[in-house]
């Protein structure tokens, strides 16, 4: 599975922020990212609506995956 998570205030290189959906941690890629877009790969998650966290050690963020 491949995600973009969009926004601001994100760390470069993106391997600085931990990505976790559900409980699956989604390993940034790094080709593409930004201060505003990371791209991540991570298992396939569990049926259902699943909780994504991002945390760069400043900020955290929560946001639901449908």
């Amino acid at each position: 599975w491949v995600i973009r998570v969009d926004g601001t205030g994100f760390l470069t290189p993106s391997g600085r922020n931990t990505i976790m959906v559900g409980r699956s941690p989604c390993t940034p890629q790094g080709v593409s990212d930004s201060t505003t877009q990371i791209t991540c790969t991570l298992p396939p998650p569990l049926a259902g609506h699943q909780v994504v966290t991002l945390e760069n050690g400043t900020r955290s963020c929560r946001m639901w995956l449908f």
